[in-house]
């Protein structure tokens, strides 16, 4: 048994075995401890402060860079796009790990659900760089093709 992660496949204080007629986890939920639920919580709020910086950073960038030129405007729009919805992504992720210590019985479930959210939130950022670094190179080949024809 590992230590730290409470009685696997039985609730959470039980002292209930595999010979017991105790209910398992499957039908009765699992309960981490009081010290990982408050681990887990801090990491709730971390999270929720760093979407809301993010859904401000991009914000701020998708409505400023347009003073750099339409260019610069568009190689920032995925960019800001994504970072607003990492930043919802993340408050959502982190209202899921908060909802661990809050509630009772249902802490797998609530990890599971902030988990498909940060996984979701990780492709949402590679997809925007990505669409980002097309779009930068398309920018930079324009300016090029436009340049020489000029001269």
């Amino acid at each position: 048994m590992q230590g730290g992660y409470g009685n696997q496949g039985w609730p959470q204080g039980s002292a209930a075995g595999p010979g017991s007629t105790a209910v398992p986890v499957a039908q009765a939920g699992y309960e981490f401890s009081p010290q990982q639920d408050q681990k887990i919580a801090r990491l709730g709020n971390l999270l929720i402060l760093s979407g809301i910086l993010q859904i401000l950073w991009g914000l701020g960038q998708g409505t400023t860079s347009w003073l750099f030129g339409l260019g610069q405007w568009l190689y920032n729009a995925p960019i800001s796009l994504a970072l607003i919805i990492i930043g919802i992504m993340l408050c959502l992720a982190g209202s899921s790990f908060k909802k661990i210590r809050a509630t009772k019985g249902d802490d797998i479930q609530h990890l599971m659900d902030a988990l498909g959210r940060l996984s979701a939130a990780t492709l949402v950022q590679i997809i925007g760089f990505l669409l980002a670094m097309v779009l930068g190179v398309v920018v930079v080949v324009s300016i090029g093709v436009l340049f020489t024809s000029l001269f």
